[in-house]
């Protein structure tokens, strides 16, 4: 009799904890649900906020950057134009140097060129030069040597 009694007793223990219906398994199920989806799109709004601030802060190094990176192009190219001058016109005043260097020195009849040494001038005004091994010739319209017997 104890144990039918032990047994009875269980029995109802059951059935009264498991007295819930399908209707409010549900709306318990619902209720989780819906507790999960908030969490879920707060997380997704929270690494969306995140990236947003990430972009906006390398948008922000990167503007930096190409205006410092600007500002140098500038200041070099300003010193690249003073420079420039500056060459131009040293550059000018050995051109003017070195013209004057080469009229006094055509002016002597003997020459020492990488060409040779300037003999004279023939019957047609080629100019005549003396190769390194004593041979004669003259530079022909082309550019080429032409060597004289």
């Amino acid at each position: 009799m104890k144990t039918v009694f032990k047994l009875v007793v269980l029995i109802t223990l059951f059935i009264a904890g498991t007295n819930t219906s399908f209707a409010q398994r549900a709306k318990i199920k619902a209720k989780t649900s819906v507790k999960k989806a908030t969490k879920k799109s707060s997380k997704k709004q929270k690494v969306v906020k995140s990236k947003a601030k990430k972009t906006t802060s390398k948008a922000k190094t990167t503007s930096a950057k190409t205006k410092a990176t600007t500002k140098k192009k500038a200041s070099s190219s300003a010193k690249a134009t003073k420079t420039a001058r500056k060459t131009s016109t040293k550059a000018k005043s050995t051109s003017k140097n070195t013209k004057k260097a080469v009229r006094k020195s055509t002016s002597s009849k003997r020459v020492s060129s990488s060409k040779g040494t300037v003999i004279g001038k023939d019957k047609k005004g080629r100019t005549i030069y003396r190769g390194p091994k004593g041979g004669k010739y003259y530079i022909n319209k082309n550019g080429n040597k032409t060597y004289i017997k």
